[in-house]
């Protein structure tokens, strides 16, 4: 939902996700989830680009950690690596989602 004025507030609020424009009623600003502080529309399509960009990051992250972490398991149950490898490779795991998810850097690099 998408709104800038007091009637929009119970709509707002009820919404998955609320979004105050620039130049909205301080009702509306403080029932939404997300505020715009740019006027037009030009930053709904920026901010759904990043939401879309970030689930995908999201997703890529979990695959990346369900697959290293699955090998890693199975190496490590099955006696071919030994407990200090395994120790050795659970925070490059965890740096390598890290690494996943700075890439993309959805919401700092935004054009005004």
């Amino acid at each position: 939902m998408v709104g800038d004025g007091v009637n929009d507030v119970a709509a707002l609020s009820a919404a998955s996700v609320g979004i105050a424009v620039h130049g909205g009623a301080e009702a509306s600003l403080a029932a939404a989830h997300v505020y715009l502080d740019r006027p037009g529309l030009a930053p709904i399509l920026e901010l759904m680009h990043a939401a879309r960009s970030t689930m995908a990051a999201i997703r890529r992250c979990f695959i990346a950690s369900i697959c290293y972490n699955s090998l890693a398991g199975t190496l490590a149950v099955t006696g071919v690596i030994g407990p200090l490898m395994a120790a050795i490779l659970m925070p490059i795991s965890s740096f390598t989602v890290f690494a996943l998810a700075y890439a993309v850097r959805t919401f700092g690099d935004s054009k005004r």
